[in-house]
């Protein structure tokens, strides 16, 4: 699988995106139906835990794209 497109919740936001960029061998992952303040605690996780590195991180029509 290399792309995947969900809709998170913010609460479930930090589990689930973690477990996510640690486990799969995707290269976009897709969160829609999502606002600005969703965007930078996504960035911040992915930062603060290496999760990823060289990723562009986008918000288009209230979905953020994360490729890397």
């Amino acid at each position: 699988m290399e792309s995947l497109t969900i809709n998170l919740h913010k609460i479930d936001l930090e589990s689930i995106v973690r477990f996510i960029l640690r486990e799969s061998n995707l290269s976009l992952l897709c969160i829609s139906k999502q606002r600005r303040d969703f965007f930078e605690p996504v960035k911040y996780l992915i930062d603060s835990e290496e999760l990823i590195r060289n990723y562009t991180i986008e918000l288009i029509n209230r979905k953020v794209y994360l490729w890397w």
